[in-house]
């Protein structure tokens, strides 16, 4: 996919450059969470996207220290 596409899936928290949104899966929307810095840095051209993996009831737990 173009990058311009990409972008549309990919989130970032603009007012801190260096920092990264995380974000629920809270639908089947895809996404990927990344620095401002990071999305800056990428390049146009053409990217492949590869996911694996499962849309399911459930719980997830973590922590950050």
């Amino acid at each position: 996919m173009s990058l311009a596409e990409l972008r549309e899936h990919l989130y970032t928290l603009p007012d801190h450059p260096t920092g990264f949104r995380t974000r629920r899966p809270t639908s089947e929307r895809w996404g990927f969470c990344l620095s401002q810095n990071q999305l800056d840095d990428l390049e146009d051209g053409s990217y492949e996207v590869v996911i694996d993996s499962s849309l399911e009831t459930g719980n997830l737990t973590y922590a950050e220290c």
